[in-house]
């Protein structure tokens, strides 16, 4: 097997680790993580343990192990395959045997009304208060599944499907469906569209509401932009509050432009994304 071969062969999952990168969850013979290429707070990068291939969804792109070393490290592909076998890293050759084909994923056990300290204190490391995280997330407990016996508590924001997007100090995973969530206004002619829950809170804690004037739809990961769309027909106007990064503008390029679409990013153009920039408020308040 010449050098090519033996890169294009490395387990993808090895490769990923060996760059820095950790599995968020498992499920049906796929491992879901955050991009390796910009930031995000839900899984939108998965690999095939079976083929042993990615894909980004929030670039639309994706391929072998070499593809995503050239994507990552900005290298050639011939410095791609010496990053690959590098006498640094112990390559492991992908083993298609010892996928995982059966279905995996999280369990939620308990929702209930937000309660638990550390949680809160969590959300107000974040900028966002007590009154404006309780009047739309919840407590969720979950279990992975496989670990049932480790019972794991995390602030829940519910979407359209009924499934849950799950943050905490050390989780950022979700369960099954994911969608796009809605959360009604008082005015009806226009809309505000975010790309994350904690941006969605961080516009309301911004603007002193617990309850937002406007329809509001959190993403929950760019890949739903297009699905979206249809929602957004509806509307006089839009308010777009994405993130300051390429994947969310080649989004806006693709599906949101036109009159009735207002980049509203300026209130945080020196920022990552919207909570950054509370966040950012709340270090200068102190």
């Amino acid at each position: 097997m010449d050098r090519k071969e033996r890169a294009k062969n490395s387990d993808m999952v090895a490769v990923l680790s060996s760059f820095g990168h950790d599995i968020v969850k498992k499920s049906g013979g796929r491992a879901w993580y955050l991009s390796p290429f910009r930031h995000e707070n839900a899984p939108s990068f998965v690999v095939n343990l079976n083929r042993n291939t990615w894909r980004d969804f929030g670039i639309g792109q994706g391929g072998d192990t070499i593809d995503f070393v050239i994507e990552s490290e900005k290298c050639s592909f011939f410095e791609a395959i010496d990053l690959i076998l590098g006498d640094e890293r112990k390559v492991i050759q992908h083993d298609k045997t010892k996928a995982p084909l059966k279905e995996s994923g999280i369990d939620v056990i308990d929702v209930k009304p937000l309660s638990n300290i550390y949680l809160i204190s969590y959300a107000q490391s974040r900028g966002i208060s007590e009154a404006v995280l309780k009047e739309h997330c919840q407590e969720v407990s979950f279990v992975f599944k496989g670990w049932e016996h480790i019972e794991n508590t995390a602030i829940g924001f519910k979407n359209t499907k009924d499934g849950w997007e799950l943050r905490s100090q050390s989780k950022k995973v979700g369960t099954s469906p994911k969608h796009w969530s809605m959360i009604r206004g008082e005015s009806s002619g226009s809309c505000d569209v975010f790309e994350g829950f904690f941006d969605f809170l961080s516009h309301l804690q911004y603007h002193g509401m617990t309850k937002p004037l406007n329809d509001s739809f959190v993403l929950n990961s760019t890949v739903f932009a297009e699905w979206v769309k249809p929602e957004l027909e509806l509307y006089d106007s839009v308010n777009l509050y994405m993130d300051n990064d390429q994947p969310a503008q080649d989004k806006i390029n693709e599906f949101f432009t036109g009159s009735r679409y207002n980049d509203c990013r300026e209130v945080y153009s020196n920022f990552g994304d919207y909570n950054e920039f509370v966040m950012n408020q709340l270090l200068t308040e102190k």
